[in-house]
Parts: C-alpha cells; sequence; structure tokens
C-alpha cells in the first residue's frame, strides 16, 4: 500500500491542532513529565536533518507518557538572537526583526509537517522583550554577585559570517551556516562560575532521571577535581611548566608532556626551538578546529615534538620531551598536561603513535595492549614501591615534593598536622575590633531593624570566633577573638583543621573572621573518648572546639574534626570590582575555596514577621539536616558603605542583629542548697538541681 504523505499527514496534523492533544493543561491532576529540546536558532536556511535528528527521541518518549497517561509540557522555543540575522539585515536592508519574524514562521511551519508534538500554546522568542528582560535581569544580578567574569579563551570563528560559533555549529571544521572554514580566534567572553557550586550540582545528579553516559558528561562539564599543581623544570632556561594533576603519586610513571598549541611558552622561546615551521604549520591547522573536534576521545592522535626544548621530571631528573598536541587546551587548567601513558588511555594512544616509553607505575593490567586505569600496588616508583592505597601513595608524594620545592600545597593532606607545639599562645592585639552584636529573641525587633535595607539572614554558629590573614596567597596567621581587642596566636593549629586552604589564589591581603566548630555528629562520636583538662567529657561541641583549637599541641587538635567556616571579610576582596555587597564577599570566598554559611537574601521590604519566621524556619532545618551547632541566626545589612555608617557602641557593632532562640525549659527538682565563700568573702549559694 502506497503511503499518501501530502494527504494523511496534513489531515491528522489538522485533527491533532484542533483538539488541543499536544497541550499540556494547567493544574491537572495527572502525573507530570516535562521534556525540553534545545531551542534552534532560525536561520534563513530553514530546517536540517540535525534538527530532526537531536528531537526525535524526546519526541517518542513524550508521545509515550502522553499515552501512559501523564499531562506532557513538551514546549519549543526559538533562541533568535544572533550576528548572522543582524549581518543579513545590513546586507539585504532588511529590519532584523521581520527577518526574525519569517525565519521563526518558517521553521514553526516545517517543525508542524515533520509532525513533532511540540506544545504550540507555549513558545519562546528570545528576542522578545517580555522574555529578555528577564534574561538580563539574571545576568545583572549574577554580575553583581560575581558570579560571571570575562576572561581571555579561543573560540570558533567564522571569517564569512563574522560570527562566534558553538562547536555543534561548527562540526568539521566548517560554519553551518556558509559553509566557510572555521578558524580559532583568541577572544575576551563571559564565564560562569560555576565550579562555584559543584558540590550542589554533583549532588542534584543523583535525583536526576539522566542515563549514565550523560551524567558522566555533566560530571565532566561541572569540573570539580582535587589534586595538586607540580612544575617541571625547562632544560637550559629560566622556565617552569606547570601542570595540575589529580594524581602525582604516577610521577614516575610520565615519560613526556604536552601543551596546547596556544601555549606562551612556544613563542616565548621560538628562538630556541629548531623546528618552528613544523610547530607553526601545526598550529595554523589546530586553529581550523573546534573544541569538541580537538578533545573528543576517539580521534586519531595528532602532534609535533618541539626540538629544542625538553621538560624535566621533577621526582628522578630525567629529562622527557615536550610535545604540542590538539587535545590539550589552553583554557583548560594550566595549558600544560604530564603525559602518563601507562594510566591514561589517551596518554597511551598518543605515546604508541609517536613511539614513546610506557613506564608501568600502578600493578593490575596489561599495558601490552591499554593503560590501565585502576588502583592497585605502585610499582617502579622509588619511594613509592609496595603502597597500595592511593591516599597513602598521593600524600607520601606530595611530602616529598614539598621538600623539594619549598612550597606547601594548598589543602595539601600532608598539612593536617604541620607545626610545632608551642609553650604559649601568644596575644594578638585587632587591628579593627571583633565585637559582637546587640540581641533580641523577637522577631518583631528583627523586622524593624531592617529599616527597608537588603539583609543577609544567616546561621549563627556556635563555636569559637577565629580571624584568618592570608598575604600573598598564604595563610600567615590565626587568633581567637578573645576580648574583642586581644585575642590568641592559634596559627600552630590551622593544619589540623579539616577544612581551611592554607593557600589562595587572591594575591593582595585578605582577612576573614568565622567560626570553628564541630559539627554535631562528629561530638556524638567523639564526646565519650576525650576529657577535658580537669578530666571531665565535654558537655557541647562548642566546649570541644574551643578547647581543641586553644591547644598548645596540634597533635591534640587533629582528628576532632574542627572545621571553619568564614562570616565576613574585614579586608580585601573590593579592588576594582566595584560592588559594595556584604554577599559578594561571602560568595568570592566560596570561590577562593572556603565553605560557605548558609543564609537567605532578604530583599528590601520583603520582611513581614511572617516571611522572617518562614525564613528562620528553613534555615533552622538546614542547621539541622546538614548537623551544624548553632544558637541562633544574624540578621547583617548587605551594603557594606550603610554597614559602615551604622557605627558601633562600646562593645556591638550596630549593623547587625543576633537573634537568639528561646531558652528551654525543664522541670527540675532542687535537691540540695550549698554555701560557698566568694572571693571578697561573701558567701554565696550553689544549687544542686536533678532533671
Amino acid at each position: 500500500m502506497k503511503y499518501l504523505f501530502k494527504k494523511i499527514e496534513p489531515k491528522w496534523q489538522a485533527k491533532w491542532e484542533e483538539a488541543k492533544v499536544f497541550e499540556a493543561k494547567d493544574n491537572s491532576d495527572k502525573p507530570k513529565f516535562y521534556g525540553l529540546v534545545e531551542f534552534p536558532y532560525p536561520s534563513g536556511a530553514g530546517m536540517h536533518v540535525g534538527h530532526i535528528k537531536a528531537y526525535s527521541s524526546l519526541e517518542v518518549i513524550s508521545r509515550k507518557r502522553r499515552m501512559e497517561g501523564y499531562n506532557v509540557l513538551f514546549p519549543i522555543g526559538f533562541d533568535a538572537f544572533g550576528l548572522p540575522t543582524e549581518n543579513y539585515a545590513v546586507k539585504t536592508g532588511t529590519h532584523p526583526r521581520i527577518i526574525t519574524d519569517e525565519n521563526i514562521k518558517r521553521f514553526s511551519n516545517q517543525l508542524k509537517k515533520v509532525g513533532f508534538s511540540f506544545d504550540w500554546n507555549r513558545v519562546i522568542d528570545t528576542t522578545d522583550e517580555d522574555y529578555y528582560k528577564w534574561t538580563q535581569w539574571i545576568f545583572l544580578k549574577m554580575f553583581e554577585k560575581g558570579l560571571v567574569f570575562r576572561d581571555r579563551t579561543l573560540v570558533n570563528y567564522c571569517p564569512h559570517c563574522k560570527v562566534v560559533l558553538s562547536n555543534e555549529d561548527s562540526q568539521g571544521g566548517k560554519c553551518d551556516i556558509c559553509h566557510s572554514d572555521v578558524v580559532q580566534k583568541s577572544k575576551d567572553v563571559w564565564y560562569l562560575r560555576i565550579t562555584q557550586y559543584a558540590d550542589k550540582l554533583l549532588e542534584g545528579l543523583k535525583d536526576v532521571d539522566y542515563p549514565d553516559n550523560v551524567k558522566q558528561q555533566q560530571i565532566h562539564w561541572i569540573g570539580k577535581s582535587k589534586g595538586a599543581f607540580v612544575n617541571f623544570d625547562v632544560d637550559g632556561i629560566d622556565e617552569k611548566l606547570e601542570i595540575y594533576t589529580t594524581r602525582p603519586d604516577t610521577l614516575f610513571g610520565v615519560t613526556f608532556m604536552v601543551i596546547a598549541p596556544e601555549h606562551p611558552i612556544i613563542d616565548k622561546y621560538a628562538d630556541k626551538i629548531t623546528n618552528m615551521d613544523e610547530i607553526t604549520a601545526y598550529r595554523n591547522e589546530c586553529a581550523k578546529k573546534t573544541e569538541f573536534e580537538r578533545t573528543q576521545l576517539v580521534k586519531d592522535k595528532t602532534g609535533v615534538r618541539i626540538q629544542g626544548l625538553e621538560g624535566i621530571n621533577p621526582v628522578n631528573g630525567k629529562k622527557i620531551p615536550i610535545y604540542i598536541a590538539d587535545y590539550v587546551m589552553m583554557g583548560y587548567g594550566t595549558g600544560a598536561i604530564m603525559a602518563v601513558p601507562a594510566h591514561d588511555q589517551r596518554d597511551y594512544d598518543f605515546a604508541k603513535k609517536f613511539g614513546i616509553d610506557i613506564i608501568e607505575v600502578i600493578k593490575g593490567g596489561d599495558i601490552t595492549k591499554e593503560a590501565y586505569t585502576g588502583d592497585g600496588e605502585m610499582v617502579n616508583s622509588d619511594f613509592l614501591n609496595g603502597y597500595t592505597k592511593k591516599k597513602d601513595s598521593i600524600e607520601r608524594m606530595l611530602e616529598e615534593l614539598e621538600k623539594k620545592s619549598g612550597i606547601i600545597f594548598s589543602n595539601s593532606p600532608t598539612q593536617s598536622v604541620g607545626y610545632y607545639p608551642v609553650s604559649e599562645l601568644a596575644k594578638v592585639r585587632h587591628t579593627r575590633a571583633l565585637l559582637s552584636l546587640e540581641k533580641t529573641k523577637q522577631i518583631r525587633e528583627l523586622a524593624d531593624f531592617m529599616e527597608n535595607q537588603d539583609t543577609l539572614l544567616m546561621l549563627k554558629l556556635d563555636g569559637l570566633t577565629v580571624k584568618l590573614v592570608y598575604e600573598e596567597g598564604r595563610l600567615v596567621q590565626a587568633s581567637t577573638r578573645g576580648d574583642g581587642n586581644i585575642g590568641e596566636d592559634i596559627t600552630h593549629n590551622i593544619p589540623a583543621f579539616e577544612n581551611i586552604p592554607l593557600s589562595i589564589s587572591y594575591r593582595e591581603r585578605l582577612v576573614t573572621t568565622g567560626e570553628a566548630f564541630i559539627y554535631k555528629d562528629d561530638f556524638r562520636q567523639l564526646k565519650d573518648t576525650i576529657r577535658d583538662g580537669n578530666g571531665e567529657p565535654y558537655k557541647n561541641a562548642r566546649n570541644l572546639a574551643s578547647g581543641s583549637v586553644r591547644n598548645l599541641n596540634p597533635e591534640v587538635c587533629k582528628g576532632r574534626h574542627v572545621h571553619f567556616i568564614p562570616f565576613n571579610v574585614l579586608e580585601g576582596i573590593d579592588e576594582g570590582t566595584g560592588v559594595d555587597s556584604r554577599e559578594f564577599k561571602l560568595m568570592q570566598l566560596g570561590v577562593l575555596g572556603f565553605d560557605t554559611c548558609p543564609y537567605v537574601y532578604m530583599e528590601a521590604g520583603k520582611h513581614s514577621e511572617k516571611e522572617l519566621k518562614e525564613q528562620i524556619e528553613k534555615l533552622k532545618t538546614i542547621a539541622s539536616e546538614k548537623e551544624i551547632p548553632i544558637d541562633g541566626l544574624v540578621l547583617i545589612y548587605d551594603n557594606l558603605s550603610y554597614s559602615s555608617k551604622c557605627g558601633k557602641t562600646g562593645h556591638h557593632y550596630k549593623d547587625g542583629l543576633a537573634y537568639k532562640f528561646e531558652d528551654e525549659t525543664y522541670e527540675t527538682t532542687l535537691q540540695e542548697i550549698e554555701w560557698t565563700p566568694s572571693r571578697s568573702g561573701d558567701l554565696a549559694p550553689v544549687l544542686y538541681l536533678i532533671l
């Protein structure tokens, strides 16, 4: 039977539209399903096979869900902004609005003819003012909070269309619009600080129904990793190649290095490179490839050895060749990698092609066939031979590297206890008084205090206030609050904390205050095994944290799971930002590697007692779920200029208010009264109560 598509398909498409079978119903009792495709760019050419391919799988799923009784939301939209439209408008003298509307109409008709079951009642046009005013608002808010920044990177650029293209629109090194050759061009672009939310994003992946391969792609995109920076000397010149690795314990297996074709060392030492013509030709070819084409794992490995430059392995002093290869990107990490071909498949393929040595340093696989990427016993690794646990071998390698370099790596596991005990705690005079805040137990007073100002409502951690001072990216001093003017030096104990970075990327002076505390679940595990100076068990986590932090011996502090969360920045993180926000500074601390204190941003004018009560309960729930010890909350002004104008009393800053929880009450029985003489000779009663 011949399929008469011109007769059959329009008939049923008209019936579908008339019956509104693809429209999602508001407030429906049916189970919900939401499917979202990447919105097409409505070019003048119309749809191509890539659109059909990309949308068909979710189309099938959406139809299946409707048949299963789901209320399906399957919208469509048009990512309609773009320079191609503007360029075409200039060329033809036609207004971009007219061109965009015509192209959207063309795309819509084509999508309907194909039969996609989109909800045409919910169409998004990104050039609609009602839409982009919100994207602009979101961007500005993110900018204000320091969550977007500009940096230079390589982009896919079409010289003919004069536009930047995505990887998807430049497959095969050709522009998807005009089919001209695409080149790699260095350009300032906007970035989002995704890594600041890495933990939340990774945790959220556990709750979404994604295929495992998609989850792995997301994990790679989020980009959270823990590792160390290692410097490789370059033979004969005063230059180091810095690499980042999550497995520094495999350094004995490094047989070559690879740098990005764009790495500045090439141009800096071009006079020492004897095959510069070959290098230049390869760089020109790389410039035509997209990021995806350069980094995909399955592609054939290409590269050129740099004649005249050799690296030096920092653990054994061996000279190793340096290559340029397109699979290393300047915009990722440092633009240089150490290659361990026995235990990385990409390095393995590269080594096989170029005849480079492959040295096994982890037993467990057959490196004659492929790289072994699992764990196992360390071999061919000198002082690491025999180690079987990755954590132990990494720590031992870092110890050796730190000895050689004199540098202590940020958050190095070797620094869990790194300073010597002290005979006494030296006094530290604070250049700015560390005062407390006035207290209240009334939500009404919190509402009155806000004075139509944006505020932060944050947890009041129950621990010991600590001040940290960083100079040139290194922690130089830590001290307690003390009486607000004079505290005690506890720098010797900081490496025993669980989460304080010993070095940060911020190179100016930074002074931050926060709370040293012990999570409640950790305290429950410790309280029966640790005694105070009088031989008594600690009664609460606050006392244990205070006793641990102020101990003369860091070995005592070690293992007590003391954590630090900052709540204020006294100096630093304001140069050139133009942002007068407390929240901004706290978020920047998160970027620098500090844990962040849970809080709620309270906008001016939205601070009714009811709203405050709801947010207080929300934060209390968060603290309970995360086992964070708190004794109240803090309401403090976000605007730093306004805060500074509020002034202070002899004991309190006036830019915030501490909300203390109502005292817990219990019924007790008076058992005995004992009269004890005081220092002045007066008699004072001592009551003995039982619960």
